[in-house]
């Protein structure tokens, strides 16, 4: 399997496997120090994926870390945003249900980021594949109806640039479920 390939896979394996818990009962991502967040994915790497080569670890790690410690992505990486967020909502006539990678409820907002791991990201909101926005479309309108009286902000974080795209109300009408 390509190291590139693993590094995706394990981005979102280690995130959900943290031992952190939040307020609510769900696992949360830590917020240790770099080298102890580099020691816990070497451990996972090894247990997991018998990646034991400190090149081919630092290979899959540092990209990892570098979007976990972002700073424009901090909202995503709160300890009190959840991960792997299972959502259901029935909007008009359908079923919306899903995981969301990152979940953060607060009291007037809802922030909800999906990762997306493609060789080539976008370069602007205008070359999002419809398809992403249309899935973040349908989170938004049934999040709207799970927390109603709260603004629903929708992401998506491309994790190989890295970039988030926060996205446009005016974009997510444009493809909402009919």
């Amino acid at each position: 399997m390509p190291c590139r390939f693993r590094a995706q896979t394990s981005l979102r394996q280690w995130k959900q496997h943290q031992p952190r818990a939040c307020p609510t009962g769900r696992s949360c991502l830590p917020r240790p120090n770099s080298a102890r967040r580099s020691r816990s994915a070497r451990r996972w790497l090894v247990r997991q994926h018998g990646i034991a080569d400190p090149v081919e670890a630092d290979a899959i790690i540092d990209p990892v870390c570098a979007v976990i410690d972002h700073p424009e992505f901090a909202d995503v990486f709160r300890e009190d945003a959840l991960a792997e967020a299972p959502i259901a909502a029935v909007v008009g006539p359908n079923v919306v249900s899903g995981t969301v990678d990152r979940l953060l409820v607060e009291e007037d907002r809802v922030l909800v980021v999906d990762f997306k791991t493609g060789r080539r990201p976008p370069a602007s909101l205008e070359q999002l594949p419809v398809a992403h926005v249309r899935q973040m479309a349908a989170y938004v309108a049934a999040l709207r109806l799970i927390f109603p009286g709260r603004a629903v902000q929708a992401g998506l974080l491309y994790t190989s640039s890295p970039q988030l795209f926060l996205l446009p109300d005016e974009l997510l009408a444009a493809t909402k479920l009919d």
